[in-house]
C-alpha cells in the first residue's frame, strides 16, 4: 500500500515525533485492516 509507506517512512524520518505513538498505533491499524479487506 502506497499510504502505508509513506505514513512509515514519516515515522522513521522523525516527521512526528510527538504524535510518534498516536501514528505507530495508526500503523498497525492499517495494518490489521489490510488482513481484513
Amino acid at each position: 500500500m502506497q499510504f502505508e509507506s509513506a505514513f512509515y517512512l514519516a515515522l522513521k524520518s522523525g516527521l512526528y515525533p510527538n504524535c510518534e505513538p498516536l501514528f505507530r498505533s495508526l500503523y498497525y491499524l492499517m495494518r490489521c485492516l489490510e488482513y481484513f479487506f
